[in-house]
């Protein structure tokens, strides 16, 4: 079989840790249905619908046609297999099922249009409070009532070995398997999800639970178009030729969804197999594409980039150094410069300066900020964007006064932010040198009645009066001097 492959960014990590096999009943879904906001409806147009269960009412947020403005999802990681105009493929054969990879079999054949695979899209999303997965594939044809039956298999491992002639992925504890079935004519699609227990040569797909509406899934029942946007590339595709799923795996990891999923022992491929019946996942295996890697999960990456600059000073200079030179009664304003650099949106961001009192004095700062004893606190909600940034300023007045010689005021701000660990931005110094400069002024009068002046007129016998004026007109306090 011949396979393109493209693969643009992806994100699904999951750790499982088993203990023996885990019940799961497979979840039968009606049409247009909301898995995290995405719509199951058997297109790729988003739609805006609502559904309601339990008389709660739900809006839809996204499909993959404006996926990429959900600030928590991965982008789409798509597998690309053009069906041959004539010729055979290298698909399953002499019936090969799923729980049995040591005794998979392969033949140079063309699979039945039905289940005949020719391409595959996956996307998630991942935040503080949930985890979910959106799946899809398209076919050569729909025949009869249109029956169609997929495997979706994620892989931790990206090791690949040769089986009967054929490169298929290694298998390893805690694999998943995302099982998709449309029985044809009007009935839904039932999904089921799976992890595999055991090792590369023997196994078993063990049943996982979700609660009843964390698993939904779809087959177009006429004509649909493809956005023109990558990776889709435009055209129509017939009627029951397009199957998509969305499940939630929240529940699966109670208390830390994205702390259990955003690891190293994630999901690193993703391939896609059609199966001739929908009696079991584990039924005769047939067309096969993939496998594609896919990157770690998503995540913030927060940065905070300070620095500062003198008010009012001339405009030639940058507007915010690392370093600078200041006098003493100068004001200087600070910046932080909050950036998500990671490809996941970040929120909860909580920024946080301690200015030193000694020698400066705070006056105000930006974005709804408090200050108590020099500590100066910004809070930002979020989500901020991959890629997006959020400056924050404040400003402090040094004194007018400084001990002689050269002082050194550095700053730092630290963060920290929802899932992240704590982060910190560079030191900035600000140089402040300062002396005093002294001057003396003498004058003299004639007692008593004689003003002071620099020089004077006095007659033999009067009495003079001196008086010695010291001055500094300096940066620094005069320490030791005396007068003689």
């Amino acid at each position: 079989m011949s396979t393109a492959r493209r693969l643009l960014s992806l994100t699904v990590i999951l750790m499982v840790v088993l203990s023996g096999s885990i019940a799961f009943a497979s979840h039968t879904a009606t049409s247009k249905e909301i898995v995290s906001g995405f719509e199951i409806d058997g297109d790729y147009d988003f739609d805006g619908y609502s559904v309601t269960h339990n008389n709660i009412t739900v809006n839809s947020q996204w499909d993959w046609d404006n996926i990429g403005d959900n600030p928590d999802a991965s982008a789409i990681t798509s597998i690309f297999d053009p069906p041959l105009a004539s010729g055979p493929e290298f698909i399953f054969s002499n019936g090969s099922k799923e729980q049995q990879p040591g005794k998979w079999a392969f033949a140079n054949q063309k699979p039945p249009s039905k289940d005949d695979l020719t391409r595959a899209y996956l996307a998630t999303e991942f935040s503080a409070t949930k985890s979910t997965i959106w799946l899809a594939f398209e076919r050569v044809d729909a025949s009869g009532a249109g029956d169609a039956h997929a495997n979706f298999e994620l892989n931790h491992s990206t090791a690949m070995r040769i089986i009967n002639g054929h490169s298929v992925p290694v298998r390893s504890a805690g694999d998943l398997l995302i099982v998709y079935d449309y029985s044809g004519g009007t009935g839904p699609v039932g999904i089921e999800v799976h992890i595999w227990n055991g090792n590369a040569d023997i196994g078993t797909w063990d049943p996982i639970t979700p609660e009843p509406t964390a698993a939904a899934g779809d087959i177009n029942s006429a004509a649909i178009t493809r956005p023109a946007a990558a990776p889709f590339g435009g055209g129509t595709v017939g009627a029951r030729r397009f199957g998509e799923a969305g499940v939630d795996l929240t529940q699966i990891f109670a208390g830390d969804p994205r702390g259990s999923l955003c690891n190293d022992g994630g999901f690193h491929q993703f391939s896609v197999k059609s199966r001739s019946s929908g009696q079991s996942f584990n039924s005769a295996l047939k067309d096969y594409v993939g496998p594609a890697n896919i990157i770690t999960c998503p995540e913030p990456a927060s940065d905070l980039d300070k620095g500062v600059k003198i008010v009012g000073a001339d405009p030639t200079t940058p507007e915010y150094q690392q370093s600078i030179s200041a006098e003493p009664g100068d004001t200087l304003e600070y910046q932080v410069l909050y950036t998500n650099e990671g490809n996941a949106a970040a929120s909860d961001i909580t920024v946080t300066d301690q200015i030193e009192t000694d020698f400066q004095n705070f006056d105000s700062c930006s974005n709804s900020c408090t200050e108590d004893g020099g500590l100066i606190t910004w809070h930002i909600d979020g989500p901020v964007a991959p890629g997006d940034s959020v400056p924050l300023t404040f400003r402090v007045t040094l004194d007018s006064s400084f001990p002689t010689g050269t002082q050194t005021i550095n700053n730092q701000a630290d963060g920290t932010a929802a899932g992240e660990d704590g982060f910190s931005s560079d030191i900035t110094t600000v140089t402040v040198t300062a002396a005093p400069a002294i001057g003396q002024h003498k004058q003299v009068r004639v007692l008593p009645d004689g003003a002071f002046a620099d020089s004077t007129t006095a007659d033999p016998g009067d009495s003079l009066e001196y008086k010695i004026t010291w001055s500094n007109t300096g940066d620094a306090d005069a320490v030791g001097y005396s007068v003689t």
